[in-house]
């Protein structure tokens, strides 16, 4: 969206598999309680995301805070740095072996069962290789999908 058109663009931009465009607001908690229509722009939001053919939604700051969500995010984020590229085809070869729905134990087992094959399953994640729910705990039975990025 552009200033321009008298709309406050919202912070983030979606797009979902299904093609689904959302437009995501982050504001803090408080401040939305204060004025749950920023300032009457809300509904002009709205419509101007709508005009576009999208859904706008507001993220409130303690939502992005949620854990373990935020915490399973840096993890994430760590862990891209150990995707090696002279490592990558070994790694896409081994895991496009697994059968999915997997799990984060079998695919880093697939690996070599080590400390760091979990990074590496998780750095995948990171980069969209696999999918996983991070509303919950880290652990070897965390369901493993294909990603966005999947081949």
């Amino acid at each position: 969206m552009r200033a321009d058109s008298g709309v406050t663009p919202p912070d983030i931009r979606l797009e979902t598999v299904g093609g689904e465009v959302i437009y995501r607001q982050v504001k803090l908690a408080t401040r939305l309680a204060a004025d749950p229509t920023l300032g009457g722009r809300l509904p002009a939001i709205e419509a101007e995301c709508a005009a576009r053919g999208a859904r706008h939604e507001m993220w409130l700051d303690t939502d992005i805070r949620r854990q373990p969500r935020l915490s399973n995010a840096r993890r994430l984020r760590a862990t891209v740095a150990v995707l090696a590229a002279e490592n990558l085809h070994a790694i896409h070869t081994t895991i496009t072996r697994l059968p999915f729905p997997s799990n984060l134990g079998a695919a880093a087992e697939a690996l070599g069962g080590r400390p760091v094959h979990v990074n590496i399953v998780l750095g995948l994640v990171a980069v969209g290789e696999f999918a996983m729910d991070l509303e919950r705990p880290l652990d070897d039975d965390t369901v493993l999908m294909r990603g966005r990025n999947a081949k």
